[in-house]
């Protein structure tokens, strides 16, 4: 007597069932294959920014100035406190998150203030390819005094030769890349023709306010009204003015632990 699997019927579903699967995998693999070529197009295409001109200072008092805002703008909290790069985030199969080395020791040692304007304020590297998930919306408009300031501390910090290895962009990092949902190159939706005006006078003023605040719309929003960030909730909505003010200020938690981030101190 034929068993089930010998009898002519249950071979042809066997078949299909093997044709179902086969097709399966040649479909998934051709989407990998796919998705791998489409991304690597982007992150190997290459833009031509305007060149932009900045004065680096030496004074003490430039340089304090910019440590300031080193530590306000997350500079330090991404690259590490002496800039020598780190692992910031691992996070695959999305991505592995690795800031470069912006110490007088890494690549950017015998960088000018061009270089330097064309890495901030468009997130565009020397060979013109895009500098991964770097926030450049929010550093956009920095005016040549801040930025150079900036980059006048971090000139002083002390050279190591730390190489943090690339940042990597996993296989569903790659998918949320393609599809829009991981802002992974700002490069590409930067307006880089958009001039940089000058900072307004600093004060306690509505206008140097919104000059400081641009550095925060990158995480709560264009209108600060909070949303979705990769993997990040809105957590400070509707709490007030007070609440605030007491995170802002001390850079401190809710319930008082001292962060160790961008916020002001």
């Amino acid at each position: 007597m034929d068993t089930l699997s010998s009898s002519p019927k249950a071979r042809r579903w066997l078949r299909r069932i093997a044709w179902v699967l086969g097709a399966l995998a040649f479909a998934l693999a051709l989407g990998a294959v796919f998705v791998w070529v489409a991304t690597e197009r982007r992150l190997a295409a290459t833009l031509t920014v305007p060149k932009e001109e900045l004065e680096i200072p030496t004074d003490a008092a430039s340089v304090k100035r910019g440590e300031r805002l080193a530590r306000t703008r997350g500079c330090l909290e991404c690259h590490g406190e002496s800039g020598a790069g780190k692992l910031f985030l691992d996070a695959m199969p999305v991505m592995e998150l690795r800031p470069t080395n912006i110490s007088p020791g890494g690549k950017v040692a015998s960088w000018t203030g061009s270089d330097w304007a064309r890495a901030v304020r468009h997130c565009v590297r020397a060979d013109g390819t895009g500098v991964p998930f770097m926030p450049c919306e929010d550093y956009r408009f920095l005016d040549d005094r801040d930025l150079g300031q900036i980059v006048a501390y971090l000139r002083t910090l002390p050279a190591s030769d730390n190489d943090p290895g690339p940042t990597r962009l996993g296989p569903l990092g790659r998918v949320l890349f393609l599809k829009g949902d991981l802002p992974y190159l700002a490069a590409e939706r930067l307006d880089h023709a958009a001039p940089v005006p000058s900072a307004p006078p600093e004060g306690p003023t509505v206008e140097y306010g919104r000059y400081l605040a641009a550095a925060c719309t990158g995480c709560h929003g264009e209108h600060f009204s909070g949303g979705k960030i990769p993997g990040t909730p809105a957590r400070v909505a509707g709490r007030g003015e007070h609440h605030a003010r007491r995170r802002v200020r001390p850079g401190r938690r809710d319930r008082g632990a001292v962060r160790r981030s961008g916020h002001p101190r």
